[in-house]
């Protein structure tokens, strides 16, 4: 059977609109801490059919909050989107990476929502990056930027694109800690 054209229509605005709603609950996902998005409920719906649509549109499958998870970061900690023509550092205290059970990773993607290519071929930078170096006092330096940031801090380099990106930071069997709220990651800093 056809549908006629007021049928046709109707669907495609419906398509339309609910697309609109999805987007606009995934720009508004999570409680937003120093600059990263952070959802404890992913996974977990009940009938909230809207967060379910959102989740499944950023990453179909996701886990439980107890198995993985994923805050994201669009903007530094002024506010502004991510450009690789600026420089960024996101600086752990010591003692004060994720805590985890398992491993965690801060994932670089481009506009287009996919891996950057780049001279180290780094995609993610974490736990178990070879060569990751701690300051003297024990802290961690991520050091996000197109260009290298020189030779003695490359280890510690998540290349960026030269224009806009975003990252998601992996947390693989989260403590207590990450899921109540008391440890949050750092905001990312625009390097003057």
């Amino acid at each position: 059977v056809e549908a006629n054209d007021t049928i046709k229509t109707a669907l495609q605005t419906g398509i339309q609109e609910g697309e609109k709603l999805i987007d606009e609950k995934l720009a508004n996902i999570g409680t937003v801490v120093n600059g990263w998005s952070v959802n404890t409920q992913t996974g977990i719906y009940g009938n909230d059919y809207l967060t379910r649509a959102a989740i499944a549109k950023l990453g179909f499958g996701a886990n439980i909050p107890q198995e993985a998870l994923y805050p994201t970061t669009l903007t530094d900690n002024q506010g502004k989107p991510y450009n690789g023509t600026n420089k960024y550092v996101i600086h752990f205290d010591p003692g004060q990476t994720p805590p985890v059970d398992g491993f965690w990773s801060i994932t670089m993607y481009n506009e287009e929502k996919y891996f950057y290519d780049n001279p180290l071929n780094r995609y993610s930078i974490g736990k178990y990056t070879d060569g990751l170096k701690t300051n003297e006092d024990g802290s961690l330096d991520i050091y996000i930027q197109n260009q290298s940031p020189g030779a003695d801090k490359e280890s510690n380099w998540l290349p960026s694109p030269a224009d806009g990106f975003y990252m998601v930071l992996r947390m693989y069997l989260p403590t207590e800690q990450v899921l109540n709220g008391t440890w949050t990651p750092p905001p990312v800093n625009l390097i003057e």
